[in-house]
């Protein structure tokens, strides 16, 4: 089953979509039926272009974080810090390389440093092997945020959950079992409310604490209006939460 969903997104969001929607056309170029494949291509190309957009990619944004803002670490109150792993960069193979944090998964540890830095709390990073990685991204993230000077003592692998329902699932585990009741949950503040509501499954009322905000919510210029590599990675990053969201309500009524 979990493979077949990381199969299904795949294809389903983009880049995967488009190489979905050319196969199609291929097919109906096929069988000759050359309007419907004209068709799909305009559609493809009209599609690309406006998820490129950074207005598009932040009106996607916007309402997912929409909610969720920085907050003075020391008027939160809680007994654990808790932070999502958002990926890792695998070594390149050159002599000396190490895999590396993800652009995501760096933010959230800044942001747990810095609620750690100024209320320490033991910190739980959770995240384990998707697909059999060299370092998956706990170990990363401990790496990491013991190189800014955290002490060992403070931090705990979960390194068990390859998604967010396992991320909630095995965290909660973990904190039952320490008798940690108050987390401090880090993610990216797109993926918070899929985030928040998973905890709140496994009966955990979790505290909010975004790492960064990727709608930009500007004035726009005339650039803007020009396709992105930037506006088509972060509206893929909505569209992917958007999808798990609807995801979550069908399997687990969230």
């Amino acid at each position: 089953m979990f493979v077949l969903s990381k199969l299904l997104t795949a294809f389903a969001l983009p880049p995967g979509l488009f190489v979905t929607g050319l196969f199609v056309a291929l097919i109906l170029v096929l069988r000759r039926r050359r309007r419907a494949a004209l068709l799909t291509l305009g559609g493809l190309m009209v599609l690309i272009y406006f998820l490129s957009l950074r207005p598009v990619a932040d009106s996607l944004l916007g309402p997912l974080e929409t909610g969720y803002q920085w907050r003075d670490p020391t008027s939160l109150s809680c007994d654990v810090i808790v932070v999502l792993g958002g990926g890792v960069v695998q070594a390149t193979g050159e002599a000396g390389s190490r895999p590396e944090l993800s652009s995501a998964s760096l933010k959230r540890g800044f942001a747990a440093f810095a609620l750690w830095r100024k209320a320490p709390a033991p910190i739980v990073l959770s995240g384990g092997s998707v697909f059999g990685e060299e370092e998956i991204d706990s170990e990363s993230m401990a790496r990491f945020l013991k190189s800014l000077g955290v002490p060992r003592d403070y931090l705990h692998l979960e390194m068990q959950s390859r998604n967010t329902l396992e991320n909630a699932r095995q965290t909660t585990r973990l904190m039952d079992a320490k008798g940690w009741r108050s987390p401090c949950v880090v993610s990216s503040a797109y993926h918070l409310p899929r985030a928040m509501r998973t905890f709140a499954h496994f009966g955990v009322q979790g505290i909010p604490v975004p790492a960064g905000h990727a709608a930009m919510g500007s004035a726009y210029t005339w650039r803007d209006y020009f396709p992105s590599m930037g506006g088509l990675t972060d509206s893929s990053a909505a569209l992917h939460e958007y999808l798990g969201l609807l995801y979550y309500r069908l399997l687990l009524g969230i």
